[in-house]
């Protein structure tokens, strides 16, 4: 009898991945409803119609949800949150170090997650200004995997001083580096910078956009916890059944076009 492969437990790592990904985009696509919210557009796996057709398709590999507030593509947004989405079942506890991140699972080729994070910046910047995607943009990862402290410290620092020191000025990773205090910082951005294939200055405006805030998400069934709580001042009845109803009516329904459509779809 062959094996099914759903029972695997590579498989079950995958199924439970892709259900943490439904579920976080459910939860930004709720807040389509609330006209505070400044939400005009979620899109799963990519980004805008209208900025895919501008960006280099292989750039954007790293994309697994993008929002959009104050409008619906980059030129019209007020802001624009780019996400790469990672869930482990095995090892919730396991930390994103600065290593992890550059980590590739190829054996002749970089495909980190550190560079294709990078890779969303490098797409944005060959079409738009420097300055637009600054004000604009931010890429961030998104896991129920917790930040090793090191690293979120090297972040706030990096970020800090090019904030106070450097403000929108474009520089290059030496005078960061010098800028540094700490060691530890200065090792990290070493090594974060040979992965992310980006140019000097790039690099350095890349930490200026990368966001690793999210990281330590409650889990998938706290996820759908959450979702019904937030879901629920939008329904007149029970939130637990409208969410079961919008599940079951499949990808035509109307829960289908909030994920993959904007506010004018509904």
């Amino acid at each position: 009898m062959p094996q099914n492969n759903s029972s695997t437990p590579g498989a079950r790592e995958s199924n439970a991945g892709d259900e943490f990904h439904i579920l976080w985009a459910a939860r930004r696509a709720v807040q389509l409803l609330n006209p505070r919210s400044g939400l005009q557009r979620v899109v799963m796996e990519g980004v805008s119609q209208e900025d895919t057709s501008k960006i280099e398709e292989g750039l954007l590999l790293g994309v697994d949800l993008s929002e959009y507030y104050g409008g619906d593509k980059f030129e019209t947004a007020d802001r624009i949150e780019v996400s790469q989405l990672k869930y482990s079942t095995k090892h919730p506890d396991k930390k994103w170090t600065a290593s992890r991140l550059c980590a590739s699972k190829s054996t002749n080729r970089n495909n980190s997650v550190i560079q294709r994070l990078a890779n969303i910046y490098t797409g944005f910047l060959k079409d738009y200004k420097r300055e637009d995607i600054l004000k604009k943009l931010s890429i961030r990862l998104v896991s129920n995997q917790p930040v090793a402290d090191d690293l979120s410290d090297f972040l706030q620092s990096v970020q800090s001083v090019l904030s106070s020191q450097f403000a929108t000025e474009s520089v290059q990773v030496g005078r960061l580096k010098n800028s540094l205090e700490s060691e530890s910082d200065v090792a990290i951005l070493k090594e974060i910078q040979r992965k992310a294939g980006l140019k000097s200055t790039e690099f350095t405006d890349f930490l200026r956009i990368f966001d690793l805030n999210h990281c330590g998400q409650n889990s998938r069934p706290l996820q759908r916890i959450e979702l019904i709580l937030e879901l629920s001042p939008y329904v007149s009845h029970d939130p637990v059944a409208t969410l079961r109803s919008l599940c079951e009516l499949g990808s035509i329904s109307i829960w289908h076009l909030i994920l993959l459509g904007d506010r004018k779809s509904l």
